[in-house]
């Protein structure tokens, strides 16, 4: 049996391909001679075509929903700066600089690897968009939380 490995921010997801049918443009299994749904022919150069664009679209768009996600960890961030400034140490300071680096890190790799497909369909369009709105709200959350560190630490 296969083993299924989770998503993460540096790696590609797996994913299965499939042709999009010329046609009626619903996604059918890449093996396939004819569409199921209108009986289109599908021609074997269209098809190996069709599944290279499928499987870059989809995984770009799995890979940006995987780092988009992790926005949602700015709020726990927070609280562990605040939380590590007072009281606990300045390590759980430092490992929370960590997050927004590591974020923006994953994005820049996001847009190396997806970044410049000129075949994106719609779903594509939103994940390079959403990319873009998360790296402009990680680079704002470092300034921020560097900024607010650097105050904390001049009060204590």
């Amino acid at each position: 049996m296969a083993e299924i490995k989770p998503d993460t921010l540096f790696t590609n997801p797996a994913v299965t391909p499939f042709v999009e049918c010329p046609s009626c443009e619903r996604l059918i299994d890449w093996k396939s001679e004819a569409c199921p749904h209108c009986r289109e022919e599908i021609d074997p150069d269209y098809a190996r075509l069709s599944t290279a664009i499928v499987v870059h679209n989809t995984a770009a768009c799995s890979s940006a929903n995987t780092i988009k996600t992790g926005e949602y960890a700015a709020l726990i961030v927070v609280l562990a700066t605040f939380l590590g400034i007072w009281v606990v140490d300045h390590g759980l300071v430092i490992v929370n600089l960590l997050t927004p680096v590591l974020s923006i890190a994953a994005i820049i790799i996001w847009f190396r690897r997806f970044g410049r497909f000129q075949f994106g369909d719609a779903e594509y369009e939103k994940a390079q968009k959403d990319m873009r709105n998360s790296l402009k709200f990680w680079i704002a959350f470092l300034v921020v939380q560097s900024l607010v560190l650097v105050y904390l630490f001049k009060l204590r």
